[in-house]
């Protein structure tokens, strides 16, 4: 190793690499000569070319327009792009014809760099290479009558031969720096405004046709596919590389975008865009694994409001398709799918736990129909979650009409009734031991994003239940259950309760059950039939009689779930009751009866 070191040194310090230093740094110094000499004959060129060259550049910006080309004034940069020559425009504006009915200045520009071919320009002819446009506003403007000052661009006029001979301008380069880009279509009440911080963009041309690959650093202002709802992605900062094609054929741009950040989310984004006169349509497909309420400040304010009221703890799934029509008023279609799986999910009226589902949003639930909240759904399936820690099973539900919402579906439930104690107020129920099962089709309003009134058609079954009425001080056990909800009545059936020694055997019918439950409990009317070997009169009115009416206590903070029950009490204490009773020996004190059947209404 010393002896490599030693080499070195001495290779160094050799004549031989001093001379071929010293004509390194003679042919360095040349470069560099050359360069300033090229650039001093450059900047000479252009200080006695100056009219010429903006004559020329305004001859070929003026070729292209239906408008005004206005700039305050210009320079060249020395040494800046070279070897382009670079020519600084100041104070640039591009107004339309039609300017003075709309007031919307297409393009203003406190600078504008154009990097022109030098070749290009001593043979006479203008090539941009590049151009760089600094502090800066572009304002695309649509009318109600389709008129858009974009228009200004004059259509490209088809080549002959001799021109193809020639060489055409192009811009093979586009930078943007601190450029606010407002696109406003006043015929589909439609607002994209963005404060571009960066785009950088190198463009590939394939005769009319383009591609290129585009950074943009940018802050969504608006994103509004319809003005009186809001935007989307407000006030989002977006950064990411796009793959970006134009075929003239068609007029079709499209785009293609992977981990593209809005915010602090990562999305992959594939669109397209129509920009033919007749044919405006677009399309947008956005991936993504994000949280829920990250998602949902991403949508328009119609909407999240809405979704803020969830929440999903864990990252979820998402693909988001949005499709509609540029010119078109109202809303673009929007279809969200989205994968949970063992995750909690919160709801205004309680907590889901070890949660899994598949979950479709659709603004257009009836294809025939405009997009629109009440054109909206939530359709959800193969849910699996425990609420309460009670397990639920539902194979598809629908929440149907999000300006007035209605949820339908089926649920089905197979668990220990004890798990019921943490939904009931344990002043009313108790429950000790037992098994239920239940599939039950259900049908309910949400107002204000509460579950309200829910009615329930199918069937319970509860086997050797245990359990405490309290206010009537009843203690049942083993006693099995079956309800039959139907839309006509509620059909219960054998029942059979164990009191002290005795087996008694009760069904019963409740009419119109699904109606009167909520809005009238005092007009139900339940017909029992009640059969037992023994029973005792007095404690049997004792049941029956009303509960003594007790004091209002201090409020206290309760579950919303207590409502239910406190629901249940009021229709046990109003409804009427209607009893077919039969026993073999019935005592009333020291009277005794045998083999009777009477009939009761309480």
């Amino acid at each position: 190793m010393k002896e490599a070191i030693s080499k070195t040194k001495s290779f160094l310090q050799s004549d031989s690499f001093k001379k071929y230093a010293k004509r390194f740094g003679y042919f360095i110094l040349g470069l560099i000569a050359i360069l300033l000499l090229a650039c001093g004959g450059l900047s000479i060129y252009f200080n006695r070319n100056k009219a010429e060259i903006i004559a020329k550049v305004n001859t070929k910006i003026n070729e292209n327009i239906n408008g005004k080309f206005h700039i305050r004034d210009f320079h060249y940069k020395f040494l800046t792009g070279f070897p382009n020559f670079t020519l600084a425009l100041s104070d640039v504006e591009i107004k339309d014809n039609q300017w003075q009915s709309h007031k919307h200045t297409l393009l203003r520009a406190k600078e504008i760099e154009a990097r022109l071919n030098i070749w290009s320009l001593l043979q006479n002819e203008i090539n941009i290479h590049k151009i760089l446009i600094n502090d800066a506003d572009i304002y695309i403007y649509k009318a109600e009558n389709g008129y858009s000052n974009a228009n200004i661009f004059k259509p490209k006029q088809k080549k002959t031969q001799t021109d193809k001979e020639r060489p055409e301008t192009t811009i093979d380069e586009v930078n943007l720096n601190d450029v606010r880009v407002i696109i406003d279509n006043h015929l589909g009440h439609k607002l994209f405004d963005f404060d571009v911080a960066s785009l950088k963009s190198k463009v590939n041309y394939d005769d009319d046709s383009w591609q290129t690959n585009l950074y943009l650093n940018t802050k969504i202002n608006s994103l509004a596919f319809n003005t009186v709802h809001g935007s989307f992605a407000k006030e989002k900062i977006l950064e990411g590389n796009f793959d970006i094609s134009y075929a003239e054929a068609n007029q079709k741009i499209d785009i293609k975008t992977k981990g593209l950040k809005i915010g602090s989310d990562a999305f992959d984004i594939i669109a397209f865009f129509n920009i033919g006169k007749n044919n405006s349509l677009f399309g947008i497909n956005i991936g993504t694994d994000i949280l829920w309420r990250n998602a949902s400040n991403l949508l328009s304010s119609n909407i999240s409001s809405k979704l803020n009221q969830f929440d999903i703890k864990k990252p979820i799934k998402v693909n988001c398709d949005i499709k509609g029509d540029l010119n078109v008023e109202g809303n673009p279609k929007i279809v969200v799918q989205a994968d949970i799986r063992d995750n909690e999910v919160s709801i205004p009226d309680g907590l889901f736990t070890n949660c899994s589902f598949k979950g479709i949003f659709t603004n257009t639930f009836k294809p025939k129909e405009e997009s629109s909240d009440p054109n909206s759904a939530i359709i959800l399936t193969n849910f699996k979650a425990e609420y309460e820690s009670i397990p639920l099973k539902i194979t598809q539900a629908v929440i149907n009409n999000l300006e007035k919402p209605i949820a339908t579906g089926v649920v089905n439930s197979d668990f220990d009734i004890s798990k019921l104690n943490g939904m009931m107020n344990e002043k009313i129920l108790h429950f000790e031991s037992g098994h239920a099962k239940a599939n039950l089709k259900f049908q309910f309003d949400i107002v204000d994003l509460y579950i309200n009134k829910p009615k329930f058609t199918g069937d319970v079954d509860i086997a050797d239940a245990t359990f405490d009425y309290v206010p009537k001080k009843i203690h049942a056990e083993k006693t099995a259950l079956q309800l039959s909800f139907t839309q006509e009545a509620l059909y219960i059936k054998k029942i059979a309760y164990k009191h002290k020694k005795n087996i008694i055997r009760i069904d019963g019918k409740i009419d119109n059950f699904l109606n009167l439950y909520y809005d009238a409990p005092e007009k139900m009317v339940v017909n029992w039939n009640i059969y037992c070997p023994n029973i005792d009169v007095k404690q049997f009115l004792g049941v029956l009689q009303n509960s003594p009416k007790q004091k209002v206590a201090e409020k206290k903070p309760v579950k919303k779930n207590v409502n239910f029950t406190n629901q249940l009490r009021s229709v046990i204490e109003k409804c009427t009751a209607v009893i077919n009773l039969k026993a073999d020996n019935i005592t009333y004190g020291a009277l005794t009866a045998t083999n009777t059947g009477p009939q009761s209404r309480c």
